[in-house]
C-alpha cells in the first residue's frame, strides 16, 4: 500500500487491484469491474436503504487502515443485503463481465456471442449462491475500500471547509 499527499488533510490509498478472474461455484468466471460512478451511486442505495443508521459510523478518519476501513464496508454491506435485496443485486450485475467478452465487437456475430455471455451471467446472477455473493462483494470491496476511503476524507475535507463554517456563521446570524 502507498500514499500519495493530494493536500495536506487528504491523502489517497492505494493498493494492488485484484484484476484476476473470479470463479463462481457453478465454474462461471467473471471479472470484477472497477467502481465507476453509476456503480458507486448503486453502492450506496444499498447501504442508504440498507443501514443508513449504521452508515455514520463508517470512519474515514486518518487513524483508519485500509483493512479496518474495508472490513466496516464488508460488514455494513453485509447487514445492508436483507433490506436491500434487489440493489444488491443490481449493483453486483453492474459490476461483472463474464470471462471471454469481446471488447468492442465489431460483427453482429461477436455482438450475439457477448449478448449471449451476459444473459447467461444475468441468469446466474438471479438467485446466486451466498458464497458466491460475499465473494463478489469482498473482491469490490478490496479493490476499491482505498478509493471510496480517499473520497469520504475528501468529502468530509470539503464539509469542514465550505459547509460548517457557513452553517455556523448562519447560526450566529440568528442570534
Amino acid at each position: 500500500m502507498t500514499t500519495k499527499n493530494l493536500n495536506k488533510d487528504v491523502e489517497v490509498l492505494s493498493s494492488d487491484v485484484d484484476d484476476e478472474a473470479l470463479v463462481l461455484l457453478d465454474g462461471t468466471k467473471v471479472y470484477v469491474q472497477r467502481l465507476r460512478t453509476r456503480q458507486l451511486f448503486k453502492l450506496l442505495k444499498i447501504l442508504t436503504v440498507g443501514a443508513a443508521d449504521m452508515l455514520s459510523n463508517l470512519s474515514f478518519s486518518s487513524e483508519t487502515t485500509e483493512e479496518d476501513f474495508a472490513a466496516q464496508m464488508v460488514a455494513l454491506i453485509a447487514v445492508s443485503i436483507p433490506e436491500a435485496e434487489d440493489e444488491a443485486i443490481e449493483f453486483v450485475r453492474s459490476m461483472l463481465l463474464p470471462e471471454g467478452i469481446i471488447e468492442r465487437p465489431r460483427t453482429r456475430d461477436e455482438r450475439d456471442q457477448n449478448e449471449e455471455k451476459m444473459t447467461a451471467l444475468a441468469f446466474a446472477l438471479e438467485n446466486p449462491e451466498l458464497e458466491d455473493l460475499f465473494d463478489i462483494f469482498n473482491r469490490i470491496v478490496r479493490n476499491e475500500a482505498p478509493t471510496i476511503q480517499s473520497l469520504g476524507k475528501k468529502i468530509r475535507v470539503m464539509f469542514q471547509k465550505n459547509v460548517a463554517p457557513v452553517a455556523q456563521t448562519n447560526s450566529s446570524k440568528k442570534s
